[in-house]
């Protein structure tokens, strides 16, 4: 299994966009199967901003599905309510998800 972390750290929708289609590609390239991407940490000063961004990269990555560019993706939102998405990386990869705070609201994982 090949599992590779990335922090994200823009702060636009467009550099936002742009390093996430860049990091996809290059993981294809490296043959990974699984992304987790970590957005900036966020605090009351940027919740708004944060928030804007969330939104963003849900709609990038349900584009770039609707494409068959990425097979799925899932966040804690996913976790929580068990998803088949969510099910099926827990299954999966049990390494990665065993005794793991998956709540975390920043976090994606990108089924490549």
């Amino acid at each position: 299994m090949r599992y590779k972390e990335i922090d994200i750290k823009s702060n636009t929708k467009e550099e936002l966009n742009t390093e996430i289609m860049l990091e996809i590609a290059l993981a294809r390239s490296d043959k990974i199967e699984l992304l987790k991407l970590n957005l900036a940490c966020i605090n009351e000063d940027t919740f708004v901003e944060a928030n804007k961004l969330n939104g963003s990269l849900v709609k990038l990555l349900k584009k770039m599905k609707e494409d068959s560019r990425i097979q799925f993706f899932a966040n804690s939102r996913s976790f929580e309510l068990n998803t088949t998405e969510s099910e099926f990386l827990i299954n999966k990869y049990p390494e990665i998800f065993l005794n793991k705070e998956i709540n975390n609201g920043g976090v994606y994982y990108i089924k490549l």
